[in-house]
């Protein structure tokens, strides 16, 4: 006989302050409930399909995003393609099938939460439905502890924008870039603040510039300066976005380790310098206001 769950429905896109308010109420349903607390999400974003104008990018891989989730409670993680076939199923299509699937005793869902073709659906939709079907439906404020609404739309603009402590104070913790460290130009070598080049830098890429940010690399965290962008100076018109970081303090070989990249405030826009001099004594500045800052804490997770 299979167990019955208490579902949450979300993006989940950022895991952030809002999405662990959901996390928490769907686990204390669940206990409350004697089922297990289960995640429905997408593996593409919506938007990408109900809206056609440009490319939403997630802010972290999907597998990352399941895996907070499991870390926060969820038992299960279920993930599902959203097409323009999905999107297309009225409030009832889609309470109905979730409803036949599985043995459903609750779902938790935002209090903004729509659901159904045209958004036609919403949490007293959800709640009618829930009576018929023999669930219970429980809201949550989004809000996630701060002024207003937490959204992952929010967090993405903040980013954009290089307000990065604005976006921490929503995800509850440090944005991150994560990658390996690959072998890159030199350059910082010859100026003398040799820099880790990572690959692949994942879904989404904040305001090009200079960041204060932490690197954790096996298990050690140190402060670093960020050059997220083209580097201008050095590129000889390679328009390629690299990130390429200085470890302060850091002494080993990086070449193929995995490492992360927390970042904590946004510095400078990127300069095209005249000399690789010139360069190199804004680098030296950039990395005294680094090390100045008031100490930086270690992530949360």
């Amino acid at each position: 006989m299979k167990k019955s769950i208490v579902l949450t429905i979300g993006v989940f896109d950022g895991f952030h302050r809002g999405h662990q308010a959901l996390v928490r109420e769907t686990v204390r349903l669940a206990q409350r409930l004697k089922s297990s607390p289960v995640a429905l999400t997408f593996t593409n974003h919506p938007l990408n399909v109900l809206h056609h104008e440009g490319k939403v990018a997630f802010l972290y891989p999907r597998e990352e995003t399941f895996h907070a989730l499991r870390e926060a409670g969820i038992s299960r993680v279920i993930a599902v393609d959203f097409t323009t076939r999905y999107s297309r199923q009225t409030p009832e299509e889609f309470v109905r099938k979730l409803a036949r699937r599985q043995d459903l005793k609750g779902v938790v869902v935002g209090n903004k939460f729509r659901f159904g073709a045209g958004n036609r659906g919403d949490v007293e939709t959800l709640k009618r439905l829930g009576e018929s079907y023999g669930f219970k439906v429980s809201a949550v404020s989004l809000r996630g502890g701060v002024e207003s609404a937490v959204s992952s739309s929010r967090i993405r603009r903040a980013l954009l924008t290089g307000r990065v402590e604005e976006a921490n104070r929503m995800l509850d913790r440090p944005f991150h870039i994560t990658g390996c460290v690959a072998r890159g130009r030199h350059i910082g070598h010859q100026l003398g603040y040799p820099t880790a080049n990572l690959e692949r830098l994942g879904c989404f890429i904040p305001k090009e510039g200079i960041y204060a940010c932490t690197v954790t690399v096996g298990g050690r965290t140190c402060r670093g300066g960020l050059d997220l962008g083209t580097q201008p100076t050095v590129s000889g018109g390679d328009r390629r976005v690299r990130a390429e970081v200085h470890l302060l303090g850091y002494r080993g070989d990086l070449y193929g380790k995995r490492i992360t990249l927390h970042l904590f405030r946004y510095l400078r826009p990127e300069v095209r310098f005249k000399t690789l001099p010139a360069l190199a004594r804004q680098i030296r500045r950039d990395l005294e206001r680094i090390r100045r800052m008031p100490l930086l804490k270690t992530p949360r997770y």
